[in-house]
């Protein structure tokens, strides 16, 4: 206990979230309600603000990633941004609030990845957990291979699946 630092909670943490994405039984643009991933993201990020700010980690932070994943991230939001923008110029695509959910459901997932990223830059160990942590929706596979099995759990409605 005395050597647990707000960098290992966090670690810890987005290890328990990329875990509860096997529970996610909706999204969050639909029921308005946060899922147990989505709450527990939340906490990571803020605890990761509240270690970059007491710590001063803001420059290993920045530090951290190679330039060129800097560059590669910049074109990918612009592209995103500009392929929105198009839509809703050129194309006359309504924007919903769905887009907007849609839209903050690639940011999270693109933080999750800067924070995997980020907290196993120098730990072989984390960056195995986190690929364990991350094969575990394979279980879903036995859903497709065998449907029936899935609608005996409960886990399967009308072809779809609804999660655990």
């Amino acid at each position: 206990m005395k050597n647990l630092t707000l960098e290992k909670i966090n670690k810890n943490l987005l290890l328990l979230a990329l875990a509860l994405l096997l529970f996610r039984t909706s999204s969050f643009a639909v029921t308005h309600i946060p899922q147990p991933f989505e709450l527990c993201f939340s906490l990571v990020c803020i605890l990761t603000l509240i270690d970059f700010i007491w710590n001063k980690r803001f420059s290993i932070f920045f530090g951290s990633f190679p330039k060129r994943l800097w560059i590669s991230s910049a074109v990918l939001f612009l592209s995103v941004l500009v392929g929105w923008l198009m839509a809703i110029g050129f194309r006359d695509i309504v924007t919903t609030t769905n887009t907007l959910f849609e839209f903050g459901a690639f940011v999270v997932a693109f933080a999750v990845g800067v924070l995997v990223f980020y907290y196993s830059k120098h730990d072989q160990t984390y960056i195995e957990k986190c690929l364990y942590v991350l094969c575990i929706p394979a279980v879903y596979s036995v859903c497709i291979i065998s449907p029936h099995l899935g609608e005996t759990f409960g886990v399967v409605q009308n072809g779809t699946f609804r999660g655990f």
